[in-house]
């Protein structure tokens, strides 16, 4: 089964343009839906993960790893200066994915990270079409901000992350694509104030708050402040999803269990109420990965 343009048209009920069709066409996202034996054995796997002890959870303690994981890829990138190993390496771990939140196995390379791509190509489309400066909060290798560059090679890219090896993979994305990129450090819970948002900018994150929990409070103050024009998140958010549902309650169980974002989307509701921000889109995407789904989708805009 081929995913092509109309299924996740279909599924995000937008109609991208003539070239992104193309382009969307081009990508060879190929899946098989699970038989019920398969779907069964794979959800007992991760009922077992989920019962797992000793979990690795999110936090400020796992810096050390982010810092090895991304100059594995700093290393790669310098020496080829192929940016498809900017590519973490945990996508594509497991061989299945969601898709209109369903399981399926995948068949074709790429299947998952292709899939986050169609996601960035749609929020590229709907929201993005007017604005000078994009902003990526937890950019890691900067593989998301440069794939939103290839439709906007004219504009400026700011990469922002708690890591020190995205600086040097920043410097050789401008060396070998001629890219306006630019990198600082920057650390969710601890927000570096002098840091200005240029104006006509819009900021995401992608599965980068994920890694946060509950600590989301100064970084929400910090957009507050800085005001940028809008305000795109592709994260794991549990107020979306149904307790009730089999692969959505595992989902929300894994997020729980990983200490994943939690009440992100809840914090917002309470601004927006507060009459300090508009939220312009809220949406289940229905796409995610093995383990979780975690691509739901929240737009905004401060007032």
């Amino acid at each position: 089964m081929l995913l092509k343009h109309k299924e996740f048209e279909k599924l995000l009920n937008f109609q991208f343009s003539e070239k992104m069709k193309q382009v969307i066409d081009s990508l060879n996202i190929e899946v098989q839906p699970l038989s019920d034996d398969d779907l069964q054995q794979k959800v007992q796997h991760i009922e077992t993960i989920l019962n797992t002890p000793n979990i690795v959870v999110a936090g400020s303690h796992r810096l050390n790893d982010w810092n090895n994981g991304w100059n594995e890829n700093n290393i790669e990138f310098a020496k080829s200066g192929n940016i498809d190993s900017l590519i973490p390496r945990y996508f594509g771990k497991y061989k299945t994915v969601r898709f209109d939140g369903k399981f399926y196995n995948v068949l074709s390379k790429d299947c998952e990270i292709n899939m986050l791509r169609v996601l960035q190509y749609f929020i590229l489309e709907k929201y993005c079409n007017n604005f000078d400066n994009f902003y990526e909060f937890g950019c890691g290798t900067g593989h998301n901000l440069f794939a939103i560059s290839e439709f906007k090679k004219d504009k400026k890219f700011f990469g922002f992350d708690w890591s020190n090896p995205p600086r040097e993979i920043f410097e050789n994305i401008q060396k070998f694509y001629d890219r306006n990129f630019v990198f600082d450090n920057f650390d969710f819970e601890n927000p570096n104030q002098n840091i200005n948002i240029e104006n006509n900018s819009v900021i995401f994150t992608f599965a980068a708050l994920e890694q946060i929990g509950y600590r989301h409070g100064k970084f929400i103050q910090f957009l507050l402040e800085k005001r940028p024009s809008l305000c795109i998140h592709l994260e794991p958010i549990s107020e979306v999803l149904d307790d009730n549902e089999k692969l959505q309650n595992l989902s929300i169980h894994y997020i729980n269990k990983r200490n994943y974002l939690s009440n992100f989307y809840s914090s917002l509701q309470k601004l927006e109420k507060d009459n300090k921000i508009d939220i312009i889109d809220v949406a289940r995407t229905t796409i995610g990965s093995y383990f979780i789904e975690g691509y739901s989708l929240i737009v905004w805009r401060v007032k």
